[in-house]
Formats: structure tokens, sequence, C-alpha cells
């Protein structure tokens, strides 16, 4: 924004470098025409910049949103596993029980629920008889 309040007080020569320093052809034929020239150059280099700094910022949000996303998307998958893992869980108890019943123990597992391990174990001594 300086060099563009700048352009009325430089000289020829300092505006050709700076057409020079942005591969700006200089078409010129007086100097009103050249400090045109240069201020649209400029215009042009500082929107590019807006536009590159704009689309960075973008790239770096829909980064940020792909990754939330994929983070719920992993959340929810394990709260499928878990559910999943506790509905088998509930029905592997609940076959022992009936087991156990069918065999005529005495089974009242409301007041006690078994363990994962008593589970096994009562299985294992069913299976083993």
């Amino acid at each position: 924004m300086d060099e563009l309040l700048s352009i009325p007080t430089l000289s020829i020569t300092e505006l050709r470098k700076i057409l020079s320093d942005n591969t700006v052809q200089d078409t010129s034929e007086s100097k009103e025409e050249l400090q045109s020239i240069v201020s649209d150059t400029l215009l042009t280099k500082m929107m590019i910049n807006q536009l590159q700094e704009e689309s960075e910022k973008e790239y770096l949000e829909s980064v940020e949103l792909s990754r939330s996303m994929e983070r719920s998307r992993l959340a929810k998958e394990q709260d499928e596993r878990d559910s999943i893992l506790q509905e088998q869980e509930l029905e592997y108890e609940e076959c022992v029980q009936q087991d156990l019943v069918d065999e005529g123990t005495d089974a009242d597992l409301t007041d006690k629920p078994l363990s994962p391990r008593s589970i096994r174990q009562k299985r294992l001594a069913y299976f083993n008889q």
C-alpha cells in the first residue's frame, strides 16, 4: 500500500525498476502512463497476494474440517464396536444362565451378576462333564 502512495514521487527509473521486478514490460510513452501501469501492476500483485492468503486460509479450514469429521467418524465407529461388544457379552451371559437352568442348577443371577471369569469357569465346567 505504501508503494501505491509513493508512485507519484518516484522517478521514471524507479518506476521501470518496479515493472521489471514484477516481469512487466514497459510500453508507456509518458510518465503518467508509466505511473498508471505501475499502479495497476502493484494493485494486481496485492490482489494476488490477498487471494493466495485467502486460499491458504480456506485450505487450512478444510483440512481441519476433514480431521474433525474423521475424528467424529472414528468415535462413532468405536461407540458401535463397544455397543456390539456389550450386546455380545449380555447374550453370552444369558446363554450361560440358560445352560445352568437347563442343567437344573439354581441360577438366580439377578441378585449377583456373574463376572466374565466366573461365566467362563461355569461354561468350562459344564462342557467338561
